[in-house]
């Protein structure tokens, strides 16, 4: 029995569309799952992308407030003691005036006294020679 051209191309279709078919339907699926890959993983490089934005700026801003703090800590430490040794200095003035006048207070008019309390003080220097006290009458 011989077998025509019609027949061959039959049985050549039979023989070889299961393997075309089944390779066809292993590339779409290859191609479905991929693309679904590829979809969750830049679903998930976004996410991951937000979420470390969020966490830099959570701790970008608490830097931010720690040294805030800090600054204002300092500032306040400064100021204190600013206030302390400016206190120090008028005590300091305040007693040495004081003994300019008990020595005097004697000998000298009340002019006098004021003008060697003025000369003592108007000599007298703090904060690295910044500072100074202004006397008036």
């Amino acid at each position: 029995m011989k077998i025509t051209d019609n027949e061959r191309i039959i049985l050549n279709i039979i023989k070889f569309s299961p393997i075309i078919l089944v390779i066809f339907v292993s590339l779409l699926i290859s191609n479905i799952y991929l693309t679904k890959m590829e979809e969750d993983f830049t679903r998930e490089v976004e996410l991951t992308r937000q979420k470390y934005l969020i966490q830099n700026q959570e701790n970008v801003k608490n830097k931010i407030e720690n040294l805030y703090n800090l600054i204002s800590y300092e500032k306040e430490k400064s100021k204190q003691a600013l206030k302390s040794d400016i206190k120090k200095r008028i005590y300091q003035i305040h007693n040495r005036a004081m003994n300019i006048y008990n020595k005097n207070k004697y000998k000298k008019t009340k002019k006098e006294i004021i003008s060697d309390i003025k000369t003592a003080i108007e000599t007298s220097r703090f904060n690295s020679g910044r500072g100074y006290f202004l006397f008036m009458i």
